[in-house]
């Protein structure tokens, strides 16, 4: 059954993006215990069980099982401007009486629930805390930049569409589990819990995560509501190297430019283009102004960089020749 959360016109100019490692790395750990995986996932899947011991950070997936509800206490700040540290110390700060309903909530399995007892208390906070921080040292943070981009340029198109045709063409095609009727929000439950209808009035953070199984929900009280949800251009985040251009593409923009536009799948900034492709940073500059002269790639800041990346124009050209 669905639920129904009024979003009132007042909450509705409180919606607004965000981008969380935080909310990466916890819902990665759910990707990673998946029986099968969505293909595209192969190369991370591999080189992050490679890594992975399940002894070692038990503790964790107990917080974080592969399926059903997960401790809401580690994803409870999503303000998009905190650092994944700031976010890890905000989770070891949580008062024990919401560390401990979580666990309660948890405790479903007598194994896990002998395995959460332990963790209760501030020094179970501070275990939960390290391990993130072991767990996201390897399985994230040597792919941040490109779950950052691909983030930021779903944000920019949303933004967009939020601005051409207001919050119901945001939510148009967001996720199929979620869509506007009138003032209210109906999402798709998976749950046998029903939220307070209060949940979106001091607003609702939308955030792109490479991992969400298709939207993630987080509507606790005294936080503002979250929802994650899967970005566009996640079947070629893990891609290996890029398809190489056709030698019509070649021969129409020149083998290095028709690379650099075959490359820009994935947002890219002017730095990332150069050691993709061997480049001097100049070159790689002087490519990607000749590309968005002539609209067949786009660029659009995050903080003090820039990225790049295929238009529709671009698409239809690299898919045509």
């Amino acid at each position: 059954m669905p639920y129904i959360l009024p979003l009132s016109p007042t909450a509705a100019t409180r919606v607004r993006f965000a981008v969380s490692e935080l909310w990466e790395t916890v819902l990665s750990l759910r990707l990673l215990q998946a029986t099968r995986p969505a293909v595209h996932y192969g190369p991370w899947v591999s080189a992050v069980r490679q890594r992975f011991d399940p002894q070692h950070f038990r503790p964790l997936l107990a917080l974080v099982p592969p399926a059903g509800f997960l401790a809401d206490t580690l994803t409870s700040l999503c303000r998009g401007d905190e650092s994944f540290e700031v976010a890890l110390e905000t989770i070891a700060s949580v008062p024990d009486e919401v560390w401990h309903a979580d666990l309660e909530t948890l405790s479903t399995t007598p194994s896990r629930t002998a395995m959460l007892r332990t963790m209760r208390g501030a020094d179970g906070r501070r275990l939960a805390v390290d391990l993130l921080r072991e767990y996201h040292g390897f399985a994230i943070a040597p792919y941040a930049s490109r779950l950052r981009a691909i983030a930021t340029a779903d944000i920019a198109v949303r933004s967009r569409e939020l601005a051409s045709g207001g919050i119901a063409k945001l939510f148009e095609d967001l996720n199929p589990r979620v869509r506007l009727d009138v003032e209210r929000l109906v999402v798709d439950s998976c749950g046998d819990w029903e939220p307070a209808p209060s949940a979106l009035d001091a607003g609702l953070v939308l955030v792109p995560s490479a991992f969400s199984p298709g939207i993630a929900t987080y509507m606790v009280p005294g936080f503002v509501s979250t929802f994650a949800y899967a970005p566009m251009g996640i079947a070629n985040l893990w891609r290996g190297e890029a398809a190489s251009p056709t030698k019509a593409l070649e021969d129409l923009l020149g083998p290095t430019r028709a690379r650099v536009l075959v490359g820009l799948d994935l947002p890219m900034s002017t730095g990332q283009v150069a050691d993709a492709h061997q480049l001097a940073p100049a070159t790689a500059n002087a490519h990607l102004k000749t590309l968005t002269d002539a609209r067949l790639a786009a660029s659009h800041r995050d903080g003090r960089s820039v990225l790049y990346r295929r238009t529709g124009l671009g698409d239809s050209l690299v898919g045509s020749l």
